[in-house]
């Protein structure tokens, strides 16, 4: 006999579908970083990234009800990329999008996601660090660059909210029961404090 899952479980797996989706995409920006002229250190810094979010990209898959591959993620409007550390800008961003959404879902109901949550932002903060150490190595000898990556920053999130909608999914989640009610502003909480630390690091704290 056949069983409906209930509306609000096939929009969770549809949001972790997205997440997932946002994470290879970011694999592959972080890939197409390597392609291009950088600073000495920086390879090595940055090679495990994108092999880090193929691997959470596959455990956000496991958890859905379903376990179907996501989606590829629009690259419609994407923000050209020549440079390595605009490069580095945009899968950041991406990125931390992604992790912004786990943040909301880390008080779900369900124990699978709030583990697997847990999980990823632990690791999620190595990543920061790493890629904030290097935005103030490339920005903090030349403040031009600094106020060039700021704008592409919000070029960056622009495209973002169109190509991964993920607040608007979990403030209807959050609405239907699935999420507690504080979920999305988790979520914003998250990427607005995330955003200070960028722009500090940008050499920008305060003029945006």
């Amino acid at each position: 006999m056949e069983t409906t899952v209930p509306v609000r479980h096939r929009q969770l797996d549809q949001l972790l579908g997205e997440i997932a989706a946002a994470k290879l995409a970011a694999a592959d920006l972080y890939d197409a970083c390597l392609t291009l002229p950088m600073a000495g250190g920086s390879r090595a810094r940055l090679s495990p990234l994108a092999d880090d979010e193929r691997v959470q990209a596959m455990l956000i898959t496991a958890t859905r009800t379903d376990q179907e591959q996501p989606m590829p993620l629009s690259t419609v409007s994407r923000p050209a990329t020549s440079r390595f550390d605009s490069a580095l800008m945009l899968a950041f961003a991406l990125d931390q999008a992604a992790t912004a959404a786990l943040v909301g879902l880390r008080n779900a109901p369900d124990p699978r996601v709030t583990t697997l949550a847990e999980h990823i932002l632990t690791a999620e903060q190595g990543h920061q660090e790493i890629v904030l150490a290097e935005l103030v190595a490339v920005a903090g000898p030349h403040p031009e660059v600094g106020r060039r990556l700021a704008r592409e920053m919000i070029e960056a999130r622009d495209w973002i909210k169109v190509a991964f909608p993920r607040r608007n999914r979990i403030a209807a989640l959050a609405a239907a029961g699935a999420l507690p009610a504080g979920a999305a502003q988790a979520h914003d909480a998250f990427l607005g404090s995330l955003g200070d630390r960028i722009q500090e690091a940008l050499g920008v704290l305060g003029d945006l």
